[in-house]
């Protein structure tokens, strides 16, 4: 008897230490190496994508000034003829745009030490030169981590694959900007805040190439960070970087630190407002977060922890949002929550999707359906909240025999997005 109450003592214990951010780390190390993981990194990858190309219908209503009670979607069944295209649900620039971001971080020198001889050595150049300025050190390619990780030159590989990256990101920003099926696609509904500072890099690629410096000299103007063009508030504040943040909770969801100071980091691409850094680094974390198996309590704090280092308003609205939605409020009242959110800012879409993982952390349908039927930004926001409860939930419900023609089936570039996240899940093996 005595041996039976100290293994259920024992059990109980482990559990509630699980909660605990040493509980989380030994979680994901037991987690990456199953079918559960890769359920989860399909469920982020497709659960986004679905909510997006779903959104990318009822976002109009919203941008046209039409009520979104005229008409309700709840999944790709309710699509008209004319809503698809060439018999495909198209998403919008939101998932074009992740997937620059994750086909970029899936090379394997993002996650490994050793960096390549000939990066190493120009790198090693252009991080000495910049020790040497005074005002402008290895600390401005990390604007809010000194909050939360001391920076100094023993991380000085970690500040070069952080600048290899962001720069190969930046420079298929610059491609997709022109690309007709991409940044000039009336489809994709791309976003001012993307396309203005595509622009402006474009413009520094150019004027730099000719010194034939790798990548295209883009660094010798401050590049990725635009710091030589001045800041935008109304445009560089929406949630056209938190729509594609995701994926650093992907490649990091070992190191909820490192996703979201990264995902901060790469807001500064387009999108260099406090709030729009403070809403990359909760959804990144989140991501993380929900792969790892960290209790939904945990994960809400989490994000709303991460954010704060960057910025307390946009932080204040997540916990606001995370105290509305453990109210079990009806779905009318969940939609009118979400209209007066609107999403379009960086800090409205992240308490929306939090808002709707609060209401719904286990129900990834019903998470979508709320998200694409409110009068607002609802392909973001739908496609945020689809990656956040997807990555806790898993994708079998996308693939169930009675949800598949409905809910995955039309969906575009199906195949090639189940390719990624098969590869995310290989870079852990």
């Amino acid at each position: 008897m005595k041996k039976k109450f100290f293994h259920l003592f024992a059990t109980a214990t482990l559990l509630f230490f699980m909660t605990s951010l040493d509980a989380q780390n030994y979680l994901n190390k037991i987690t990456f190496q199953n079918d559960t993981f890769k359920n989860k990194v399909l469920g982020c990858v497709l659960g986004s994508a679905v909510g997006d190309a779903l959104g990318r219908i009822t976002e109009r209503y919203w941008m046209y000034g039409q009520g979104y009670n005229s008409r309700v979607i709840n999944n790709f069944k309710d699509f008209k003829q004319t809503d698809f295209i060439n018999e495909v649900a198209l998403y919008t620039d939101d998932t074009q745009m992740a997937r620059i971001v994750l086909e970029t971080l899936l090379e394997k020198a993002v996650r490994k030490e050793q960096i390549k001889t000939e990066d190493q050595n120009f790198y090693e150049k252009y991080y000495n030169h910049f020790l040497t300025q005074k005002n402008d050190g290895p600390h401005r390619l990390f604007p809010g981590w000194e909050t939360a990780i001391h920076i100094n030159p023993a991380q000085k590989n970690e500040i070069i694959k952080l600048e290899i990256t962001m720069t190969k990101i930046a420079i298929k920003f610059a491609e997709w900007v022109d690309d007709p099926d991409g940044g000039q696609s009336y489809y994709r509904a791309p976003g001012i805040g993307c396309i203005s500072a595509s622009k402006e890099i474009q413009k520094l690629i150019n004027e730099h190439d000719e010194t034939n410096i790798p990548p295209k000299g883009i660094y010798r103007a401050n590049g990725w960070t635009r710091n030589i063009f001045p800041m935008k508030p109304l445009t560089e504040g929406g949630c056209g970087s938190v729509m594609r943040a995701y994926p650093f909770g992907l490649i990091f969801a070992d190191n909820p630190q490192k996703a979201a100071a990264w995902s901060a980091a790469h807001s500064l691409l387009t999108h260099r407002t406090n709030m729009a850094k403070a809403a990359c680094a909760a959804m990144a974390a989140g991501v993380a977060c929900c792969i790892g198996g960290a209790n939904i309590n945990y994960t809400l704090q989490e994000m709303e922890n991460y954010a704060k280092q960057y910025d307390f308003e946009t932080a204040n609205m997540i916990k606001l949002a995370i105290e509305e939605g453990r109210k079990k409020l009806t779905d009318d009242k969940i939609k009118q929550y979400l209209t007066n959110l609107e999403g379009k800012l960086a800090n409205q879409a992240i308490a929306a999707a939090t808002f709707l993982l609060t209401c719904y952390p286990n129900d990834l349908l019903k998470v979508i359906e709320l998200a694409v039927n409110f009068y607002g930004d609802t392909d973001s926001v739908a496609s945020m909240a689809g990656a956040l409860v997807g990555a806790r939930v898993g994708v079998n419900v996308l693939f169930d025999q009675k949800n598949f023609n409905n809910w995955l089936n039309p969906l575009e570039n199906r195949k090639e997005l189940i390719q990624l996240a098969n590869q995310v899940v290989n870079m852990y093996r």
